[in-house]
C-alpha cells in the first residue's frame, strides 16, 4: 500500500492546538477547519475517483472528534457517492 502525505487536508497547528489546549469547543473546531478546507479548495483538488480505495489517517484514536471524519464527511457530500467505512478494534 502506498502512502501519500497530503497537508492540505490536515489542520493548521493554530486549530488543532485551540481546541486541544480548550480555547475552541469542538464545534468551533469543525466549523474552523470545514471553513480551511473550503478555503484551500480541497473540492477542486481532488477527484472521487482518487479516493477509491484510500484511508485518511489521523493520531486521534476514534471518529467522533477527528478531522479525518470531518474531511471524509466532506467528501461525501462533495460527491455524493463517497463511502465512508470507519475502521475499529
Amino acid at each position: 500500500m502506498g502512502y501519500t502525505h497530503n497537508l492540505d487536508f490536515a489542520p493548521t497547528k493554530e486549530l488543532l492546538d485551540g481546541y486541544r489546549n480548550k480555547i475552541m469547543t469542538w464545534a468551533e473546531y469543525e466549523t474552523a477547519y470545514l471553513n480551511l478546507i473550503d478555503m484551500r479548495k480541497i473540492g477542486d483538488k481532488v477527484r472521487p475517483e482518487q479516493l477509491h480505495q484510500h484511508c485518511l489517517l489521523c493520531s486521534e484514536h476514534g471518529p467522533e472528534k477527528c478531522h479525518r471524519r470531518l474531511l471524509a464527511e466532506y467528501f461525501q457530500h462533495r460527491f455524493n457517492d463517497v463511502e465512508i467505512v470507519h475502521l475499529v478494534e
